[in-house]
């Protein structure tokens, strides 16, 4: 991996903890949006940019979120005994968000990214926050909440926070509780995630359903795409004009055959060979 690319990744992940760690979220809105950029520059197929972005943005949220979670367990702001009871609504929830990803397409994550977005820049903008006014519900109301989190968060790569703490300060727990119990609550829709994605896209088609399959791929029409890049070192005939400069390529199996496969060609006749 190129030094500039990992140096990239590397400041995105430092960003999306720093937040995770202070204000409880887990930078859907960065990571997947920045991951989206870079895939789609590195020529990934435009209908799945979006599916591995956020994929890989609830795997990563993994590590932060378990960081996050002590961090603030040490401090005394986690309500173990509500991450339990939302916990199997969180992970129903991101099962069920990863089959939507999978076949609503491209184009609904688009629109719900783009919505969910504006739903959590709106929140921060106008302090959109709802006034303390109930108690904490059953878990006949907790489940369906949670569920309702696990979904968004499946298919925003993130925003727990945007729904849980809202929800949470509603209920009159205080701020600084809300977001340490939040925070807590991604880890287990983290691992969920991750895995729901993993298995929505097992199916997908394209060169590795080929190899998982074990089809050959003789008489079929692969794509691949050829990146090309040089380097000219200047010359005094170059000046002021480059007329011309040759490139060129070539295709070489490595270890594809377990043989050379011109060894099969039956030999020319004496006449064709002179």
């Amino acid at each position: 991996m190129p030094l500039a690319e990992l140096a990239a990744y590397l400041g995105i992940g430092a960003v999306v903890g720093f937040f995770a760690g202070l204000l409880g979220i887990g930078g859907g809105i960065i990571i997947v949006s920045s991951l989206a950029l870079m895939f789609k520059a590195h020529g990934f197929a435009p209908d799945f940019v979006l599916h591995l972005a956020i994929g890989t943005s609830l795997a990563a949220m993994a590590a932060g979120a378990l960081a996050s979670l002590r961090a603030h367990h040490r401090h005394g702001a986690v309500d173990v005994a509500l991450v339990k009871s939302m916990a199997p609504g969180l992970i129903a929830g991101v099962f069920i968000g990863a089959f939507i990803a999978r076949v609503a397409g491209v184009t609904f994550l688009k629109l719900f990214f783009l919505g969910f977005t504006i739903f959590v820049t709106a929140q921060m903008v106008f302090n959109l926050r709802p006034k303390p006014s109930r108690q904490l519900p059953g878990r006949g109301v907790l489940i369906p909440v949670a569920l309702v989190i696990g979904i968004c968060s499946s298919l925003f790569g993130g925003g727990a926070a945007a729904v849980g703490v809202p929800f949470l300060t509603w209920c009159n727990v205080t701020t600084h509780r809300a977001i340490g119990t939040v925070s807590a609550m991604g880890f287990p829709l983290a691992i969920a995630g991750t895995l729901g994605y993993v298995i929505a896209g097992w199916s997908a088609p394209g060169l590795p359903q080929y190899v998982a399959d074990n089809q050959s791929i003789v008489n079929r029409d692969i794509v691949l795409w050829l990146t090309i890049g040089h380097h000219h070192v200047t010359q005094a005939e170059d000046w002021p004009v480059l007329s011309r400069h040759p490139m060129a390529f070539e295709l070489r199996p490595a270890n594809f055959f377990d043989r050379n496969p011109a060894v099969d060609l039956r030999r020319a006749p004496f006449e064709a060979r002179r």
